[in-house]
C-alpha cells in the first residue's frame, strides 16, 4: 500500500473550507468565513502564501470553481457559489468580482464549468441551472430536494446533478434523459471520469461507479460517515480519491 504524508498546511480562513479548484498555477479555497482564497505556491516551493482574498459575499461561500482561459481571461477565472443565492466571477488577480450571477432562490452549493463560457450550478431550490454570458440559458427541473452536486460530459454536451432526493440525473439541452437510482441518501458528490462513466458518492458512506446509460457497474464502500466530495487522480498513481465526515481521505486504486 502507497503511503502519503502530510507535505503542508494552508492557514489562512477562520472557519471551514467547505470547496476547493484547481487553477492554472494556483488553487482556490471557500469558506464560511465569507471569503474565497486563491493560493499560490511560495519561491521556496515547499508551502503556498495567499495571493488574493476574494470578497464581497454576504455570507459563508458554498462553492468555487475555475473557469478555464479565454481569449478575454488568459489566466483564466473563478466563480463562487454563495448563501445569498448568487454566484460571482472573479479574477483570480483581483479582489473583487467583475460579475454577478442572480437567479437562484436559495444557496448556491454546486458548481462546474464547461466548455465555451458555460457553467452549471446547483442550489438549494431544488434546481441547477446553465449559465452563459452572465444569463441563465436553461433552467433544470425535476429534483424534490437540493442540488448538491454538479458536473459536465462537455464532449457529449450532457450534464449531470445529484440530489437530496437520493437521485442523480442526466440532462441534454435542458431535458431529464435519465434518472439514477440506487443511494440511500442524500448524494453529495459527482465527477466524470471519461466521456460514458462517472462516480457519485453520498452520505450514505458509498461510492458508486456509474454508465451514463444507467447502469452502476461498482459500490465502493471504507468511510464511515457521510462522503462528502470524490475527484478523479488524472495520470497519478491512483484512480479517484474521495473525503468524508470521518476525517479521513481515501485513495482508491486498481478500480
Amino acid at each position: 500500500i502507497a503511503m502519503y504524508r502530510l507535505s503542508c498546511q494552508l492557514i489562512g480562513h477562520s472557519e471551514d473550507v467547505r470547496a476547493v479548484t484547481r487553477g492554472q498555477g494556483f488553487f482556490g479555497t471557500a469558506s464560511r468565513d465569507k471569503t474565497a482564497v486563491v493560493w499560490t505556491k511560495s519561491d521556496t516551493g515547499t508551502s503556498f502564501n495567499i495571493d488574493v482574498t476574494l470578497s464581497g459575499h454576504a455570507g459563508f461561500v458554498s462553492a468555487i470553481c475555475f473557469i478555464p482561459p479565454s481569449q478575454d481571461h488568459a489566466r483564466g477565472l473563478l466563480a463562487t457559489g454563495c448563501i445569498d443565492k448568487l454566484i460571482r466571477i472573479f479574477d483570480p488577480q483581483l479582489q473583487d468580482p467583475i460579475q454577478l450571477l442572480s437567479g437562484h432562490d436559495a444557496n448556491v452549493c454546486a458548481l462546474a464549468a464547461g466548455q465555451f463560457g458555460t457553467l452549471l450550478s446547483g442550489s438549494w431550490d431544488c434546481t441547477a441551472r446553465v449559465w452563459l454570458n452572465g444569463k441563465t440559458v436553461m433552467k433544470l427541473e425535476g429534483h424534490t430536494a437540493a442540488v448538491w452536486a454538479v458536473d459536465m460530459i462537455a464532449d457529449h454536451g450532457l450534464m449531470l446533478t445529484g440530489s437530496a432526493d437520493k437521485t442523480i440525473r442526466l440532462w441534454r439541452a435542458g431535458t431529464c434523459e435519465r434518472e439514477f437510482i440506487g443511494h440511500e441518501d442524500c448524494v453529495r458528490g459527482l465527477a466524470v471520469i471519461s466521456s460514458s462513466e462517472f462516480l457519485s458518492c453520498s452520505n450514505d458512506t458509498s461510492i458508486r461507479r456509474w454508465k451514463v446509460t444507467g447502469e452502476c457497474v461498482q459500490i465502493y464502500y471504507s468511510h464511515t460517515a457521510y462522503v462528502y466530495c470524490v475527484a478523479p487522480v488524472l495520470n497519478g498513481p491512483a484512480d479517484f480519491v474521495s473525503v468524508g465526515e470521518d476525517r479521513t481521505l481515501r485513495v482508491w486504486k486498481g478500480c
